[in-house]
């Protein structure tokens, strides 16, 4: 990848703004000190935290400026999926939009998609073919679903591999732990710079080796995989459980390390079965059938696990296998599927608080910074949802606190 140029035709309007960002920083490095004592309960703060805020802010103030290649040409970016999926779709949505704030590209209007429901390759197509602007761009050649199901895993290494070899791309951005897998571990690709989200735990994945930096020269990975554990014991704080089912196709993705491990210290057992990953003409006969026996084998709670119910209009009818045994229905990942029948979300991610982070990542990785330098460690703010329609059929009793904490109430479930 070309060093960046920098932009020499900064408006009076981002030369007020860079003077703005720049207080801020000097702000926030005043106060850190005293965060930090606040936070550590009496700690004393380090030198080395001290220098490393200094780095953070000092890093975020160069890098807030978009640039272009050494040579004055725009960036390409390559994207890599797994199947459309409402979850990537909102992340990939949210991250564009926030690149559009931060000034990386420019478009007229709104973008012509539903961020709720939104198939993310269309989405990478659509941009594609819009002029946005003089910094980067987006390939309709290298933008693929590496599920069996669309492009296949096959394809997806051997076209891509061509076009890193004629230099086509200058970042693949992928979304999920298979894209990501195949391009760092199955191709071995070092040649451009990896950006990773979407997944529950690329360390456990071997994706990358550390939670806060990843190891890899050319690899970054959104890590925030402790928000599982504290996730479980909430749903078991508010319905306490003591055997909760879970169907995933990925211990991984599903995240059963972090579940296992929480639910052994609940002292709750955990009854999961497997399903094949592709999407195929019966998987949800065959979906139906694990949560029939499922839902029969002596559980008191489900947990809908990440990237199951692939289709908005199985998940109530997938749904009413449980409730028709009065048993309440928690999420791994997705808001929607509350709306759609699920009892209740504690969020493990939220697309829009994760967006500004992404793209400091991604300014900072275009300006030059090597990936393994930049810090992957972001813990969403979790929010809850709550659907009250489901929660009475699952005689689920909704005290006040969690009323009144609740971002989302759902009175009726969308059918």
């Amino acid at each position: 990848m070309q060093m960046p140029k920098k932009n020499n035709k900064q408006t009076e309007e981002e030369a007020s703004r860079l003077k703005k960002i720049t207080s801020i920083c000097l702000l926030c490095l005043l106060i850190f000190p005293i965060s930090i004592s606040v936070l550590s309960r009496g700690n004393d703060v380090t030198q080395a935290q001290l220098e490393q805020a200094e780095n953070f802010f000092s890093v975020s103030a160069r890098t807030d400026t978009p640039c272009t290649k050494a040579d004055g040409s725009k960036f390409t970016i390559g994207y890599l999926d797994i199947d459309p999926y409402p979850e990537t779709g909102a992340m990939l949505y949210y991250f564009v939009e926030q690149l559009r704030t931060n000034g990386w590209i420019t478009y007229d209007g709104e973008l012509p998609f539903d961020p709720a429901n939104i198939d993310a390759k269309e989405l990478i197509n659509y941009l594609a073919k819009q002029d946005l602007g003089p910094y980067i761009q987006f390939s309709d050649e290298v933008n693929y679903y590496v599920s069996d199901s669309y492009d296949g895993a096959q394809f997806v290494k051997r076209d891509l591999k061509k076009h890193i070899q004629d230099q086509d791309v200058d970042l693949l951005f992928c979304l999920g732990t298979q894209p990501a897998d195949i391009v760092i571990n199955e191709m071995g690709v070092d040649e451009v710079p990896i950006m990773v989200s979407g997944t529950v735990d690329p360390v456990s994945a071997g994706l990358c080796e550390a939670e806060d930096y990843s190891g890899r020269k050319n690899v970054w990975c959104h890590t925030n995989s402790e928000v599982y554990r504290s996730q479980l014991k909430y749903y078991h704080d508010s319905y306490p459980f003591t055997n909760i089912g879970m169907v995933f196709y990925d211990e991984v993705i599903g995240s059963y390390g972090p579940y296992s491990e929480t639910a052994k210290e609940l002292g709750v057992k955990i009854t999961y079965r497997k399903i094949g990953r592709d999407v195929t003409d019966d998987y949800y006969d065959k979906l139906r059938k694990i949560y029939t026996e499922l839902a029969n084998s002596g559980i008191d709670a489900f947990l809908l696990n990440s990237d199951i119910i692939k289709d908005e209009k199985q998940i109530a009818p997938l749904l009413d296998i449980f409730y028709d045994k009065d048993i309440p229905v928690f999420v791994q990942n997705s808001e929607y599927y509350v709306a759609d029948g699920a009892t209740m979300v504690v969020t493990a991610s939220d697309a829009r608080t994760q967006a500004p982070f992404l793209a400091d990542a991604f300014s900072q990785i275009l300006h030059g910074e090597k990936p393994e330098n930049v810090r992957q460690k972001f813990v969403t703010p979790p929010y809850l949802s709550l659907n009250l329609e489901s929660a009475k059929r699952a005689d689920f009793e909704v005290d006040a606190d969690m009323l009144l904490s609740a971002e989302k109430l759902y009175t009726k479930t969308k059918r």
